[in-house]
């Protein structure tokens, strides 16, 4: 039997939650948005990570946000209260996407 071996195999470093996090700060230091954008960005992740404790951030599946939308549909939180905090972290998950 030949043994094959795979050249330039990409390797794929997981990003941690908190390591994405300090990424997607600097990614909007740059940008410079309002420290007031930043503070919400950052609530939002904050309250998400409390909610869904997740190591990596591919670990966060679309099951996962489903279950974080329900409890927080349960608990009695307002729809604006809910789009608002879902438009947040749509900006973060479409930045860590972006870089992979």
């Amino acid at each position: 039997m030949r043994r094959t071996t795979i050249l330039n195999a990409k390797q794929v470093k997981r990003t941690s939650f908190s390591e994405a996090e300090q990424l997607f700060t600097k990614h909007c230091k740059l940008k410079n948005l309002s420290s007031q954008t930043m503070r919400y960005y950052a609530e939002d992740l904050k309250y998400f990570h409390a909610c869904v404790p997740v190591q990596y951030v591919d670990e966060v599946s679309q099951d996962a946000f489903e279950n974080f939308i329900v409890l927080e549909l349960d608990a009695g939180k307002k729809i604006t209260s809910l789009n608002s905090r879902i438009r947040g972290l749509r900006v973060f998950f479409k930045f860590c996407a972006e870089r992979e």
